[in-house]
């Protein structure tokens, strides 16, 4: 039932032109990877056309200039998308199986910088957001439906900071929302705010975009008075639901004796915690 979904798009003018253009949601196994699906299109391709097509990846998952194609090549895109939500909808699909059902709009992100690399510092860091509907919705009894309709949203620095923040928020406050809220996932909500290990956590946004050193950038001449204190709201909102979730995790685990072994981690979180709304404290934040 749960499945994996990626967009796929078909550039064959010359040889295929019912399909070129077309772009569809795929939904996969769920642990069906990229170049598994799209070997299998390759080769459904070369089926249908004969030994001896050349049939190519596009890897990018930006737009395509079609005049770079060569017409004597079938192309698709794959990429990976994930269903895609509104803030009013998370609240009511937290698990799986509410994630998976009813599913027709899907989205990716890009990121970018203005100076032309993918990646940059926090100040340089953009995103381009793709949202995709299809005509109907999975489960379905088709293994694909057609992409409808496309909206694409570019993020500036201070406005991706922004997103991050408000996302890290509103997963915390749709666990809070719950009568029984599910620990394990607190925790791992918590750990990726207080104790961040991949990507740079809320003290490092705070810090790069309302500390000393928040100077203009390429990606963004300066941080705009508005903008700041937008992110400045933000961040007091996510200080504000870690302490709430910090606190309820704590309940949930001195009330059942077999969450007990949880509380060293608790305990981590907690000083993950004070350190970082004291940063915040420090920076005018709260």
């Amino acid at each position: 039932f749960f499945g994996t979904y990626y967009r796929v798009t078909f550039y064959a003018k010359s040889l295929i032109p019912s399909i070129h253009g077309k772009a569809y949601i795929y939904k996969e196994n769920k642990l069906t990877r990229l170049g598994e699906l799209t070997e299998r299109l390759k080769k459904d391709i070369e089926k249908r056309l004969g030994e001896g097509t050349v049939v190519k990846q596009i890897t990018q998952s930006t737009a395509v200039n079609e005049n770079e194609l060569d017409q004597s090549i079938v192309y698709i895109q794959v990429t990976y998308v994930t269903p895609h939500f509104t803030l009013d909808e998370i609240k009511f699909r937290m698990s799986e199986y509410s994630r998976n059902t009813n599913a027709s709009t899907f989205a990716f992100e890009t990121p970018f910088t203005l100076t032309g690399e993918a990646y940059g510092s926090l100040k340089e860091q953009c995103k381009r957001v793709t949202r995709m509907w299809v005509e109907e919705s999975f489960p379905s009894l088709r293994k694909r439906l057609p992409i409808a309709r496309y909206e694409i949203t570019e993020l500036n620095p201070t406005q991706n900071a922004c997103a991050v923040i408000k996302t890290q928020t509103d997963r915390l406050r749709a666990q809070l929302s719950l009568f029984f809220p599910n620990l394990n996932e607190l925790q791992m909500l918590l750990q990726g705010v207080v104790k961040p290990t991949v990507n740079e956590g809320p003290t490092a946004i705070a810090k790069a975009f309302l500390g000393a050193s928040a100077t203009s950038s390429p990606g963004e001449k300066k941080v705009q008075e508005q903008n700041r204190q937008e992110l400045a709201r933000n961040l007091a909102n996510l200080a504000n639901a870690c302490n709430e979730a910090i606190a309820r995790s704590e309940t949930l685990i001195r009330s059942n004796n077999t969450k007990l072994a949880m509380l060293p981690f608790h305990e981590e979180l907690k000083k993950g915690y004070i350190e970082m709304e004291q940063n915040f404290r420090d920076l005018g934040v709260m």
